[in-house]
């Protein structure tokens, strides 16, 4: 039976494949983030820095890889929308995360974030009218692998004091401008611009320190996210005269990094081949001489 030219062809891309294969590269993993940064408020005090944050921190990410939901000076439908596109983009991820600049409090214990359209007039604005760090938890849960929380919000906010004046003395109601410990899940990393229940500065020039640290950090290649976040925290300790110290908690179970790859290991020195050795080293078996010799008569 006669070989057309085709099959032959065929034949020797299959040998070809096979002897490559352990050559290809791995999949590239999926890596997913939503960015807000919200400055222009229509009724409490504009913040100069979040804009600028969320544009710089979302083009560093889409460099890194990731596939970036980005949004700038968003009310609470805008918020709203965001969320959603990301909750569906998290699905499967290898990494997600979220970053966000801008005013937030806590309220009876939990965490909210401010649409620059929130007016409060009582207690009961609170839920309609603000994001939950809660919901956005729960979006980062959908992603398979490490989840990243990036707060830069607990700005000095006069929303907190107007909410708690407003608020009946009778009723035992716990409002704070600083945001309030989350708890932790397996997989998790969370970044707080500075120390629970206190308050963090904006800054005075384009970034935020949080995010001028963040930025200058995460671009040095082969650093894992543990000792990167520490150097975050130390640069921002530094440049605000030891006034602001964020906090980062981690329950990760593996290593990750923005750029690049751990550096690979020195190989294991080990001693000189025995003569058997040697030789064995120095002429293949027939067996692997018949391989070898098949795969490049069918490539030929």
């Amino acid at each position: 039976m006669r070989w057309s030219l085709r099959r032959l062809l065929a034949g020797a891309a299959f040998i070809l494949i096979g002897c490559t294969a352990t050559a290809m590269p791995a999949l590239a993993e999926r890596r997913v983030a939503l960015v807000i940064g919200n400055s222009a408020y229509r009724n409490t005090v504009q913040l100069p820095n979040p804009r600028n944050d969320a544009t710089d921190v979302a083009r560093m990410l889409k460099g890194s890889g990731f596939e970036v939901v980005e949004g700038v000076d968003l009310d609470k439908r805008g918020m709203d929308d965001a969320f959603r596109r990301f909750a569906d983009a998290a699905v499967g991820a290898d990494a997600a995360l979220f970053f966000y600049g801008g005013h937030g409090f806590q309220f009876q214990g939990a965490n909210y974030l401010v649409p620059i359209d929130a007016k409060l007039t009582g207690a009961a604005d609170v839920g309609s009218q603000m994001a939950r760090v809660d919901d956005i938890l729960a979006d980062l849960q959908r992603a398979s692998g490490v989840r990243i929380l990036m707060l830069d919000a607990c700005r000095d906010n006069p929303l907190a004091d107007q909410l708690l004046a407003q608020v009946n003395p009778a009723r035992a109601v716990t409002i704070t401008r600083g945001l309030a410990r989350i708890k932790q899940t397996a997989g998790t990393v969370i970044a707080y611009s500075t120390q629970p229940g206190a308050v963090a500065a904006d800054g005075e020039g384009r970034n935020s320190p949080f995010a001028a640290a963040f930025l200058r950090e995460v671009g040095s290649p082969g650093v894992e996210i543990g000792p990167l976040f520490r150097h975050v925290a130390a640069d921002v300790y530094r440049a605000t005269n030891e006034r602001q110290l964020p906090e980062v908690t981690f329950s990760l179970l593996g290593d990750f990094y923005f750029v690049g790859q751990a550096p690979a290991a020195p190989p294991p020195v080990a001693a000189g081949p025995s003569a058997t050795q040697s030789a064995a080293l120095a002429f293949p078996t027939a067996a692997a001489r018949t391989a070898a010799e098949g795969c490049d008569k069918l490539a030929a």
